[in-house]
């Protein structure tokens, strides 16, 4: 562990696990709804293709540093060798993201005029199935079913202003 090598490597991982950990945060709050997503997920991307061309800050900080730690790391260190070598790293951590979460994507969406219908029976179908549990989470509600289907309208609207 006191080996140059392995601090920089350890850099470049901090570095990417801190971009990556913005995405993991983001998607963990209670509010977080697929509209807001979107810009997120594309800006994880887009700083996880930057490291393959840049270093991050921890491993900009080794780079630059002659002793780290106590370990001398002048001159074993070079920048183009260490991005080659996370850059298949990076490529299957964004392939990964894409694949669960697809920025840019929502070829789901139906054209507006189909929009206030769309995807109301499907709603109302959990809404059904459900009914016991959520009729008992949801006591001081009236109408829990027409409540979620306008917010099921409201998300509806969020992605269809803000990505078509």
């Amino acid at each position: 562990m006191q080996k140059a090598s392995f601090m920089k490597d350890a850099g470049m991982t901090t570095d990417v696990c801190t971009c990556l950990k913005k995405l993991s945060l983001f998607l963990q709050k209670q509010d977080c709804n697929i509209a807001d997503c979107q810009g997120v997920v594309k800006s994880t991307i887009d700083g996880l293709e930057k490291l393959k061309t840049e270093p991050g800050p921890k491993l900009a900080e080794l780079l630059q540093a002659e002793v780290f730690h106590g370990v001398q790391i002048a001159n074993q260190l070079h920048e183009d060798t260490t991005l080659a070598q996370f850059n298949a790293i990076i490529a299957a951590l964004q392939t990964a993201i894409k694949s669960r979460i697809r920025p840019s994507e929502l070829d789901w969406l139906p054209e507006s005029a189909q929009l206030a219908n769309y995807g109301d029976a499907e709603v109302t179908k959990l809404l059904n199935h459900f009914h016991p549990y959520l009729s008992a989470v949801c006591e001081e509600v009236e109408d829990f079913a027409g409540e979620a289907l306008m917010e099921w309208d409201d998300l509806k609207s969020q992605i269809y202003a803000q990505w078509v």
